[in-house]
């Protein structure tokens, strides 16, 4: 199909409803979750300028998803007619009420991407980057939220060290991880960074190669990754997450700098190749291991609804690992609470909008490198 204009987004959203030959209750399912999508690309006239919709990037799709899940909940009340997504979100700060369901956000997800997909396979004059989307990871980001907000009942715990070798052995053994570091070695990286890094499942994913920096500090070389909140793609939690991870000897002995050589080497930009796997297949990854060795601790739909145990694990479960290995001890001069507190990137004593500063990059390398994981 051709469109004179790629801008016309009522006559795609149209196309594809009846593409779709949705029931009436579906279609106007869809084109509400639609237009939170349009509403955001046509802008508000202030702080989001309208776009072209291929001219959307990876930045455009995670300010969208940072908007999406404060969206109030919409009712058949007069005050919602005709409302855009910026409205929903100044509504629901207005009168600080409760989020959006996650199922109700699963179901918007689905057919945004649907309709992203749709454009893409029948409106090749638009050209969009069809593997764009799957950054897009707005029912995870809400349960995240959420969770870190204490908003839902799902208390996430740390891995039991018995839980991490039983994960290690399975999901990288020697025959796993060679297919593994040959195809997706994103899959690895993940993992050892989360655990011995603490950082987030986001920052992980969309670290650049610019991001990793070094200090020469009496004539050694010091490694680290620049958290930068002022750079949106960096996915960055709140300000507190804006520091400096050191890369360790642990990190180098398995070959991160070797791999980031490696990429560079090649022309890439970026630690993975996150446009085009997504964060939703790493997330399944870890997922679908963790259920496969933890059936009855994994987190997800199952265990929560049946309601007979207190504690889950998942990615996140690796951050509460890290912290347990930082603050359990001091090791060497250089370990401060507030130290600690600037590489693990949390709010200070629970005090909202403190930011305490960046750690210099060799005090954080003598911290961490301190930390003999492989003991623990």
């Amino acid at each position: 199909k051709v469109l004179n204009t790629a801008t016309n987004l009522k006559t795609l959203v149209d196309s594809f409803i009846d593409f779709k030959k949705y029931a009436d209750k579906r279609s106007k399912a869809a084109r509400l979750s639609i237009k939170l999508f349009t509403d955001f690309i046509e802008g508000n006239g202030a702080e989001y300028k309208a776009k072209k919709i291929e001219e959307l990037t990876v930045e455009d799709m995670f300010e969208f998803e940072k908007l999406i899940i404060e969206i109030k909940i919409r009712s058949k009340a007069k005050e919602f007619n005709n409302v855009t997504l910026f409205d929903l979100v100044r509504m629901r700060k207005e009168d600080q009420t409760a989020r959006i369901g996650v199922e109700t956000m699963v179901m918007i997800e689905v057919y945004i991407k649907d309709f992203w997909h749709y454009i893409s396979k029948h409106f090749k004059n638009i050209k969009i980057e069809k593997d764009l989307i799957t950054i897009l990871r707005c029912t995870n980001a809400l349960k995240e939220i959420m969770e870190d907000n204490e908003e839902n009942t799902a208390n996430i715990r740390s891995f039991t060290i018995e839980e991490l070798n039983i994960f290690l052995l399975n999901t990288y053994s020697q025959k796993e991880l060679k297919k593994q570091l040959l195809s997706q070695p994103r899959n690895f990286w993940l993992f050892i960074i989360g655990l011995v890094t603490g950082m987030r499942h986001e920052e992980i994913l969309l670290i650049k190669l610019d991001d990793i920096k070094m200090q020469i500090k009496d004539d050694k070389k010091y490694y680290y990754i620049y958290l930068n909140e002022d750079q949106k793609y960096q996915h960055l939690k709140n300000q507190s997450a804006h520091r400096n991870i050191p890369i360790t000897e642990f990190l180098i002995s398995l070959g991160f700098l070797g791999y980031v050589k490696r990429r560079k080497d090649n022309g890439d930009t970026t630690l993975f190749h996150f446009t085009k796997t997504g964060a939703s297949s790493a997330n399944a990854f870890f997922q679908r291991h963790l259920t496969k060795l933890f059936p009855d601790f994994a987190l997800n739909d199952k265990n929560k609804n049946m309601g007979i145990i207190e504690s889950y694990i998942n990615f996140k479960s690796l951050r509460k690992n890290f912290s347990n290995f930082l603050f359990e001890e001091n090791r060497t001069r250089f370990d401060t609470t507030e130290a600690k507190e600037k590489i693990h990137g949390h709010k200070v004593g629970g005090e909202k909008g403190r930011y305490m500063g960046r750690l210099e990059p060799y005090k954080g390398f003598n911290i961490l490198n301190a930390i003999d994981f492989e003991e623990a």
